[in-house]
Protein backbone atom coordinates (compact mmCIF):
# COMPACT_ATOMS: atom_id res chain seq x y z
CA UNK A 1 0.00 0.00 0.00
CA UNK A 2 1.23 4.00 -1.01
CA UNK A 3 2.45 5.81 2.03
CA UNK A 4 -0.14 7.67 3.42
CA UNK A 5 -2.56 4.83 3.99
CA UNK A 6 -4.36 3.96 7.69
CA UNK A 7 -5.37 0.35 8.02
CA UNK A 8 -7.38 -0.51 10.07
CA UNK A 9 -7.84 -3.99 11.40
CA UNK A 10 -10.18 -6.12 13.48
CA UNK A 11 -9.21 -10.05 14.37
CA UNK A 12 -11.69 -12.27 16.24
CA UNK A 13 -9.13 -14.80 17.24
CA UNK A 14 -10.52 -16.11 20.97
CA UNK A 15 -13.98 -17.80 20.62
CA UNK A 16 -17.00 -16.74 19.38
CA UNK A 17 -17.94 -12.94 18.92
CA UNK A 18 -22.08 -12.62 18.78
CA UNK A 19 -24.01 -9.35 17.90
CA UNK A 20 -27.69 -8.39 18.48
CA UNK A 21 -29.06 -6.46 15.53
CA UNK A 22 -32.74 -4.93 16.81
CA UNK A 23 -35.31 -5.43 14.37
CA UNK A 24 -37.41 -2.48 15.76
CA UNK A 25 -35.87 0.36 17.11
CA UNK A 26 -37.86 1.48 20.46
CA UNK A 27 -38.66 5.26 19.36
CA UNK A 28 -40.43 3.83 16.77
CA UNK A 29 -42.86 1.48 18.69
CA UNK A 30 -46.11 3.18 19.02
CA UNK A 31 -47.56 0.56 21.24
CA UNK A 32 -48.37 0.63 25.07
CA UNK A 33 -45.61 -0.35 27.17
CA UNK A 34 -42.32 -1.27 26.29
CA UNK A 35 -42.25 -4.73 24.69
CA UNK A 36 -39.45 -6.11 23.83
CA UNK A 37 -37.82 -5.82 20.33
CA UNK A 38 -37.56 -8.66 17.82
CA UNK A 39 -33.78 -9.29 17.04
CA UNK A 40 -31.39 -11.78 15.08
CA UNK A 41 -28.35 -13.13 16.96
CA UNK A 42 -25.15 -12.96 14.77
CA UNK A 43 -22.06 -15.28 15.45
CA UNK A 44 -18.97 -15.62 13.67
CA UNK A 45 -16.30 -17.68 14.75
CA UNK A 46 -12.48 -17.21 15.91
CA UNK A 47 -10.53 -16.57 12.41
CA UNK A 48 -12.75 -13.79 11.42
CA UNK A 49 -11.35 -10.36 10.41
CA UNK A 50 -12.18 -6.85 9.28
CA UNK A 51 -9.76 -4.54 7.74
CA UNK A 52 -10.52 -0.83 6.19
CA UNK A 53 -7.71 1.40 4.39
CA UNK A 54 -8.53 4.61 4.74
CA UNK A 55 -5.93 6.68 2.37
CA UNK A 56 -5.27 9.97 4.23
CA UNK A 57 -4.06 12.21 0.63
CA UNK A 58 -4.57 11.65 -2.92
CA UNK A 59 -1.96 10.32 -4.92
CA UNK A 60 -3.07 11.76 -8.47
CA UNK A 61 -5.93 13.33 -10.03
CA UNK A 62 -7.62 10.25 -9.99
CA UNK A 63 -8.16 10.70 -6.05
CA UNK A 64 -8.16 8.32 -3.15
CA UNK A 65 -9.18 4.28 -3.21
CA UNK A 66 -10.93 3.53 -0.18
CA UNK A 67 -11.10 -0.51 0.74
CA UNK A 68 -13.07 -2.93 3.28
CA UNK A 69 -12.82 -6.51 3.15
CA UNK A 70 -14.53 -8.67 5.71
CA UNK A 71 -14.50 -12.38 6.47
CA UNK A 72 -16.05 -14.13 8.57
CA UNK A 73 -16.06 -18.12 9.37
CA UNK A 74 -19.00 -20.39 9.84
CA UNK A 75 -21.48 -16.99 10.47
CA UNK A 76 -25.20 -17.82 11.40
CA UNK A 77 -28.14 -15.78 12.38
CA UNK A 78 -30.61 -17.19 15.40
CA UNK A 79 -34.29 -14.90 15.21
CA UNK A 80 -36.07 -14.60 18.33
CA UNK A 81 -39.11 -15.25 17.03
CA UNK A 82 -38.17 -19.24 17.24
CA UNK A 83 -34.84 -19.55 18.58
CA UNK A 84 -34.16 -21.23 15.45
CA UNK A 85 -31.35 -21.02 12.78
CA UNK A 86 -32.45 -17.85 10.05
CA UNK A 87 -29.54 -18.59 7.95
CA UNK A 88 -26.13 -19.78 8.07
CA UNK A 89 -23.24 -20.52 5.29
CA UNK A 90 -19.62 -22.02 5.80
CA UNK A 91 -18.12 -18.52 4.86
CA UNK A 92 -19.03 -14.73 3.99
CA UNK A 93 -16.88 -12.30 2.26
CA UNK A 94 -17.43 -8.80 1.92
CA UNK A 95 -15.04 -6.59 -0.78
CA UNK A 96 -16.42 -2.86 -0.85
CA UNK A 97 -13.91 -0.76 -3.05
CA UNK A 98 -14.91 2.62 -3.64
CA UNK A 99 -13.00 5.95 -5.57
CA UNK A 100 -13.32 9.43 -4.27
CA UNK A 101 -12.06 11.80 -7.37
CA UNK A 102 -10.39 15.87 -6.60
CA UNK A 103 -11.33 16.67 -9.80
CA UNK A 104 -15.15 18.75 -9.29
CA UNK A 105 -17.73 16.78 -11.17
CA UNK A 106 -15.77 13.48 -12.02
CA UNK A 107 -17.45 10.06 -11.71
CA UNK A 108 -17.17 8.01 -8.44
CA UNK A 109 -17.46 4.40 -8.94
CA UNK A 110 -18.19 2.27 -5.95
CA UNK A 111 -18.47 -1.54 -5.75
CA UNK A 112 -19.60 -3.88 -3.23
CA UNK A 113 -19.30 -7.72 -3.56
CA UNK A 114 -20.45 -10.92 -1.33
CA UNK A 115 -20.19 -14.18 -1.87
CA UNK A 116 -21.61 -16.30 -0.01
CA UNK A 117 -20.32 -20.14 0.55
CA UNK A 118 -22.56 -23.28 1.24
CA UNK A 119 -25.93 -21.05 2.69
CA UNK A 120 -28.50 -22.13 4.04
CA UNK A 121 -31.88 -19.53 4.70
CA UNK A 122 -34.94 -21.00 6.95
CA UNK A 123 -37.42 -18.16 5.78
CA UNK A 124 -40.52 -17.71 7.65
CA UNK A 125 -43.17 -15.07 6.54
CA UNK A 126 -42.75 -13.27 9.74
CA UNK A 127 -38.85 -12.88 9.28
CA UNK A 128 -39.84 -11.06 5.97
CA UNK A 129 -42.40 -8.70 7.86
CA UNK A 130 -39.32 -8.16 10.54
CA UNK A 131 -36.59 -7.25 7.61
CA UNK A 132 -39.37 -4.55 6.58
CA UNK A 133 -40.15 -3.07 9.78
CA UNK A 134 -36.13 -2.70 10.18
CA UNK A 135 -36.26 -1.24 6.76
CA UNK A 136 -38.64 1.04 7.29
CA UNK A 137 -37.08 2.00 10.80
CA UNK A 138 -33.74 2.96 8.93
CA UNK A 139 -35.38 5.03 6.51
CA UNK A 140 -37.09 7.15 8.96
CA UNK A 141 -34.11 7.53 11.54
CA UNK A 142 -33.82 11.13 12.43
CA UNK A 143 -30.09 10.94 11.53
CA UNK A 144 -30.59 11.08 7.91
CA UNK A 145 -27.83 12.55 5.62
CA UNK A 146 -29.40 15.76 4.24
CA UNK A 147 -29.20 16.63 0.47
CA UNK A 148 -25.77 17.83 -1.36
CA UNK A 149 -25.73 21.58 -2.72
CA UNK A 150 -24.76 21.61 -6.32
CA UNK A 151 -21.11 22.78 -5.48
CA UNK A 152 -20.48 19.03 -3.06
CA UNK A 153 -22.63 16.92 -5.81
CA UNK A 154 -20.63 14.09 -7.18
CA UNK A 155 -21.82 12.05 -9.55
CA UNK A 156 -21.54 8.20 -8.95
CA UNK A 157 -22.19 4.72 -9.73
CA UNK A 158 -23.17 1.67 -7.31
CA UNK A 159 -22.85 -1.67 -8.24
CA UNK A 160 -23.62 -4.72 -5.89
CA UNK A 161 -22.77 -8.09 -6.59
CA UNK A 162 -23.85 -11.08 -4.37
CA UNK A 163 -22.77 -14.43 -5.36
CA UNK A 164 -24.33 -17.66 -3.24
CA UNK A 165 -22.45 -21.32 -3.97
CA UNK A 166 -24.31 -24.23 -2.84
CA UNK A 167 -27.22 -22.84 -1.63
CA UNK A 168 -30.49 -23.95 -0.11
CA UNK A 169 -33.18 -22.13 0.69
CA UNK A 170 -36.07 -24.11 2.91
CA UNK A 171 -39.79 -22.85 2.80
CA UNK A 172 -42.12 -23.97 5.67
CA UNK A 173 -45.15 -25.91 4.11
CA UNK A 174 -46.21 -27.82 7.63
CA UNK A 175 -50.05 -28.31 7.76
CA UNK A 176 -51.98 -25.50 9.27
CA UNK A 177 -48.53 -23.73 9.36
CA UNK A 178 -47.60 -24.56 12.58
CA UNK A 179 -44.11 -24.72 12.49
CA UNK A 180 -42.06 -26.64 15.50
CA UNK A 181 -38.17 -27.06 15.59
CA UNK A 182 -37.71 -24.97 12.81
CA UNK A 183 -34.40 -26.63 11.57
CA UNK A 184 -35.01 -29.96 12.15
CA UNK A 185 -35.66 -31.93 8.84
CA UNK A 186 -37.08 -34.71 10.65
CA UNK A 187 -39.73 -32.84 11.80
CA UNK A 188 -40.97 -30.47 9.02
CA UNK A 189 -42.19 -30.44 5.71
CA UNK A 190 -40.42 -27.99 3.36
CA UNK A 191 -40.14 -26.77 -0.23
CA UNK A 192 -36.45 -26.69 -0.45
CA UNK A 193 -34.76 -24.68 -3.77
CA UNK A 194 -30.86 -25.49 -4.37
CA UNK A 195 -27.75 -25.10 -6.50
CA UNK A 196 -24.54 -24.91 -7.38
CA UNK A 197 -24.57 -20.62 -8.10
CA UNK A 198 -26.98 -17.71 -8.11
CA UNK A 199 -25.41 -14.45 -8.90
CA UNK A 200 -27.42 -11.16 -8.32
CA UNK A 201 -26.14 -7.87 -9.31
CA UNK A 202 -27.98 -4.20 -8.89
CA UNK A 203 -26.39 -1.14 -10.23
CA UNK A 204 -27.69 2.47 -9.20
CA UNK A 205 -26.39 5.45 -10.74
CA UNK A 206 -26.61 9.52 -10.40
CA UNK A 207 -25.30 10.95 -13.13
CA UNK A 208 -26.79 14.69 -12.60
CA UNK A 209 -28.12 17.03 -9.94
CA UNK A 210 -31.10 16.93 -8.85
CA UNK A 211 -32.29 14.55 -11.45
CA UNK A 212 -36.22 13.67 -11.54
CA UNK A 213 -35.72 9.94 -12.21
CA UNK A 214 -33.18 7.20 -10.81
CA UNK A 215 -32.21 4.10 -12.77
CA UNK A 216 -31.65 0.63 -11.20
CA UNK A 217 -30.44 -2.53 -13.17
CA UNK A 218 -31.15 -6.02 -11.53
CA UNK A 219 -29.58 -8.88 -13.24
CA UNK A 220 -30.04 -12.52 -11.99
CA UNK A 221 -28.31 -15.83 -12.88
CA UNK A 222 -28.37 -19.26 -11.75
CA UNK A 223 -27.38 -22.83 -12.38
CA UNK A 224 -28.66 -26.14 -12.30
CA UNK A 225 -31.89 -24.74 -10.21
CA UNK A 226 -33.70 -27.47 -8.08
CA UNK A 227 -37.23 -27.68 -6.20
CA UNK A 228 -38.03 -30.55 -4.68
CA UNK A 229 -40.27 -31.51 -1.40
CA UNK A 230 -38.90 -32.59 1.81
CA UNK A 231 -41.03 -34.91 3.99
CA UNK A 232 -41.03 -35.52 8.13
CA UNK A 233 -40.36 -39.28 8.94
CA UNK A 234 -43.61 -40.10 10.09
CA UNK A 235 -44.99 -38.72 6.48
CA UNK A 236 -46.75 -42.43 5.15
CA UNK A 237 -45.02 -41.46 1.67
CA UNK A 238 -41.72 -41.52 3.62
CA UNK A 239 -42.11 -44.25 5.49
CA UNK A 240 -43.35 -46.42 2.27
CA UNK A 241 -40.49 -45.14 0.07
CA UNK A 242 -37.80 -47.31 0.26
CA UNK A 243 -34.48 -46.42 2.06
CA UNK A 244 -32.18 -43.98 0.33
CA UNK A 245 -34.46 -42.67 -2.41
CA UNK A 246 -34.20 -39.17 -3.53
CA UNK A 247 -37.07 -36.64 -2.68
CA UNK A 248 -39.98 -35.98 -4.93
CA UNK A 249 -38.26 -33.50 -7.45
CA UNK A 250 -40.82 -30.59 -8.54
CA UNK A 251 -38.66 -28.64 -10.94
CA UNK A 252 -35.32 -28.39 -12.57
CA UNK A 253 -33.66 -25.74 -14.51
CA UNK A 254 -30.56 -25.95 -15.93
CA UNK A 255 -29.49 -22.40 -16.57
CA UNK A 256 -31.32 -19.70 -16.15
CA UNK A 257 -30.77 -15.32 -16.81
CA UNK A 258 -33.30 -12.22 -16.37
CA UNK A 259 -32.40 -8.85 -16.39
CA UNK A 260 -34.32 -6.12 -15.39
CA UNK A 261 -34.28 -2.15 -15.47
CA UNK A 262 -36.85 -0.01 -12.90
CA UNK A 263 -37.17 3.98 -13.55
CA UNK A 264 -37.94 5.34 -10.08
CA UNK A 265 -39.25 8.93 -10.38
CA UNK A 266 -37.91 11.00 -7.42
CA UNK A 267 -40.60 13.50 -7.02
CA UNK A 268 -43.27 14.14 -4.55
CA UNK A 269 -45.64 11.96 -5.88
CA UNK A 270 -42.81 8.92 -5.76
CA UNK A 271 -44.07 7.28 -9.20
CA UNK A 272 -42.30 4.05 -10.82
CA UNK A 273 -42.42 3.05 -14.27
Amino acid sequence: FDEGDAMENCNWANGESVSRQPIKEKENDTEVGEPEPAYFSMKVEAGSSVRQIIPLRALDAHGTQAALRINMINPSAISSLNDATFVSSTSVTVAFDSNNPVIWNDLSRKQLVVEVEKPNLWLLREHITLIQDLIKDWRTSPNSVAESTLAEFAPSTFLTTLKFRDYKLFLSVNECNIVKEHNNLLQNSYFVADGPLLELAIGTKTLQYAAMWSETTIDVGGTQLGLHLSLPRFNSHVMQAEEGSAPPQLLSIRNFFVQGRLNSYVGKDNLTD
